[in-house]
């Protein structure tokens, strides 16, 4: 991307509270959260939300290749 990115996810009964929000609302608390952390942070310049238990590709399911290994 060539610009600072933070990437957080979410899991079990937390996503699915968190789903239930409109995008700006869970902007809003990833800001609350991080701010409780590190104290004072800038606003972003561009905020993106995905719901993978809504996207009928995925139904919520993540997976990740394990250290050493990959798709052969």
């Amino acid at each position: 991307l060539g610009v600072p990115t933070l990437i957080g996810f979410t899991a079990g009964l937390k996503a699915e509270a968190i789903a239930a929000l409109t995008e700006k609302e869970v902007v809003a608390t990833a800001l609350k959260e991080l701010t409780g952390v590190f104290g004072e942070i800038p606003d972003p310049d561009v905020a993106r939300v995905t719901d993978w238990s809504k996207n009928p590709l995925y139904l919520g399911a993540y997976t990740t290749y394990s250290v050493g290994s990959g798709p052969d």
